[in-house]
C-alpha cells in the first residue's frame, strides 16, 4: 500500500510528520513543514517556488538536478494545494499563434521513452540532452551559425501522451544534405502547428511548464493533436540558459477543426 503524501510538497506523509489542524488533530493533507494550526505556513508560496524549495532535498537523495526538477514539475501541479488554485484561477492560456509548415528534416541523437518512464530512475531525456551538449554533435550534424537553432522532436508516438514515442534532439537538414550515417534522422509532414510560446527564465524549467499548459489546455479544451511530430524551438532567445525563451510547436488538425 502507497504511503500518503503531503498534498503541498509530495514528501510521504507518516503520522510523525503529519501538520496540526486548528483543533489539534493532525492532518490528513499535509505535513508539518508546510501546514501548522490549521494554516499553510507560508501561504503565498507559489507551485514554482515549492519546486524550488524540494529540488535541493531531491539531489540530496541522489537525483540529478535536470530530472528532479522535470519529476516535480510532473507530480506537484497534481496535488490538492495547487489543483485547487489552478481551479480556481483562469484556465491556462491557449496557443499564442497558429503556423502552417512544410516538412521539417531533423538530424540527431535519438531515443524511445515515454512520460511514464521519465518520471522515473530510467530517465533518458535528461541523459540525452547532455550527451548533446557535451558530444560535438553541431560539428557532425553541419551547423553552421554560432548560435545554431536546435530542436528537441517528439515523434512516431505509440498512440498519444501516454505512449511511448521518439525524442530526437539535432538540427534542422535540407533536402539534400549529406547526414552522418551514426546520426538518427526525422522526416515531419506538412502540418499544421499550434504554437506555444514559453516566458522568459531557466531551462529547463520554462519548458517543463509550457508542457504543463499544453496538457492542461489541450485536456480542458479538446485540443486535437496529430501526433504527427511536436517539437521544442530553441533559437538565439537561448543563448543564455538563465534567461531563455521557448516555443514549442505542438501539430494539430487545420484551422477551424483544431478546437472544440
Amino acid at each position: 500500500m502507497n504511503m500518503a503524501q503531503c498534498q503541498s510538497c509530495g514528501m510521504p506523509l507518516s503520522n510523525e510528520v503529519r501538520g496540526v489542524e486548528k483543533d489539534g488533530s493532525r492532518s490528513e493533507l499535509y505535513c508539518q513543514y508546510c501546514y501548522e494550526d490549521g494554516h499553510f505556513i507560508q501561504p503565498k508560496q507559489t507551485l514554482e517556488g515549492m519546486i524550488e524549495v524540494c529540488t535541493p532535498y531531491l539531489i540530496e537523495q541522489g537525483m540529478p538536478e535536470e530530472q528532479a526538477r522535470t519529476l516535480l514539475y510532473q507530480s506537484l501541479p497534481s496535488l490538492k494545494r495547487w489543483k485547487d488554485k489552478r481551479e480556481s484561477a483562469a484556465g491556462p492560456a491557449g496557443p499564442d499563434r497558429m503556423a502552417e509548415l512544410g516538412p521539417i528534416i531533423l538530424a540527431g541523437i535519438a531515443a524511445r521513452t515515454s512520460n511514464a518512464e521519465e518520471t522515473g530512475a530510467s530517465a533518458k531525456i535528461p541523459e540525452l540532452w547532455t550527451k548533446f551538449r557535451e558530444g560535438g554533435f553541431f560539428d557532425s550534424i553541419g551547423a553552421s551559425a554560432s548560435v545554431p537553432v536546435v530542436y528537441g522532436c517528439y515523434a512516431d508516438y505509440e498512440t498519444d501522451v501516454n505512449g511511448v514515442y521518439t525524442i530526437l534532439i539535432g538540427t534542422e537538414q535540407e533536402q539534400d544534405q549529406a547526414i552522418a550515417g551514426d546520426l538518427a534522422t526525422l522526416k515531419l509532414p506538412a502540418s499544421h502547428y499550434a504554437i506555444f510560446q514559453s516566458r522568459t527564465g531557466l531551462l529547463p524549467d520554462v519548458v517543463i511548464e509550457t508542457w504543463q499548459r499544453i496538457w492542461q489546455y489541450a485536456a480542458e479544451h479538446e485540443l486535437e493533436r496529430t501526433y504527427t511530430g511536436d517539437f521544442e524551438r530553441y533559437d538565439e532567445r537561448c543563448a543564455d540558459p538563465s534567461r531563455s525563451q521557448v516555443d514549442i510547436y505542438i501539430a494539430v488538425k487545420a484551422p477551424g477543426n483544431c478546437f472544440a
